[in-house]
């Protein structure tokens, strides 16, 4: 029986990572519909921060998108994706999202979002941070050329100092060197991603440019070319 344990847990964990592949399908099919359909086909921020002090001197941070302000929140309240647990990984090691209360807050109001710390990190070069980039517009989905080589969500984790001691594993955003966000490797050897087309892949963390024995980006990683950016 004791040999069966590890075979059980693997299959366990396997059945997880086909649900994983399924979740980041639906959302990212419903990111991309989002974007054409009601974002005027343009990549929105990964998060909209409204604080005029983030931005330099001068800048009208009522220029900033109005209509959303966490990218996860305005795909779901704007009926992309119906279920709420469909942007979370089954793989995620805190399943906070399941409490009732928390899911309700979810599906009735937007700005609870900032807290769900959803699986699916959106690619923070297509989507980064408003106050990341200083307000700088974001790019057109038509513009991009080579969407399917290019990521545009990954199993994400929060830095460090946003981990809440190491219970939470899912975040906004990822993204290799600038602007660090982390990728989260729920499963050894294997991250899930989506590209810019809508195809579903699951990689290894190498691929990606993640270390997995160090738990950081590898230094040789370039966030300027595929699977991340097309120069």
């Amino acid at each position: 029986m004791a040999l069966l344990l590890p075979t059980i847990q693997w299959l366990r964990q396997s059945s997880k990572k086909v649900g994983d592949l399924r979740n980041i399908r639906e959302v990212g099919q419903g990111l991309l519909a989002w974007i054409q359909e009601a974002n005027q086909g343009k990549f929105p921020y990964a998060y909209v921060n409204r604080t005029a002090s983030s931005y330099p001197a001068g800048f009208d941070v009522g220029t900033l998108p109005q209509n959303y302000t966490y990218w996860a929140g305005a795909v779901y309240h704007g009926g992309y994706v119906s279920d709420v647990e469909r942007f979370f990984s089954p793989l995620q090691k805190e399943p906070y999202w399941r409490d009732p209360a928390f899911s309700k807050a979810l599906k009735t109001n937007a700005s609870a979002w900032q807290w769900a710390m959803v699986g699916y990190g959106a690619s923070g070069i297509l989507m980064p941070y408003s106050s990341d980039v200083r307000g700088v517009p974001t790019r057109s989905l038509r513009s991009l050329e080579g969407g399917a080589e290019i990521i545009l969500l990954a199993d994400g984790a929060p830095p460090a100092a946003q981990s809440s001691n190491g219970k939470y594993d899912g975040f906004h955003a990822v993204r290799p060197r600038r602007n660090t966000y982390p990728l989260a490797v729920r499963l050894k050897g294997k991250v899930t991603a989506l590209f810019v087309d809508g195809h579903a892949q699951v990689l290894s963390p190498q691929e990606l440019g993640w270390d997995e024995e160090q738990n950081q980006w590898s230094s040789t990683v370039d966030d300027t070319r595929p699977p991340w950016n097309k120069m």
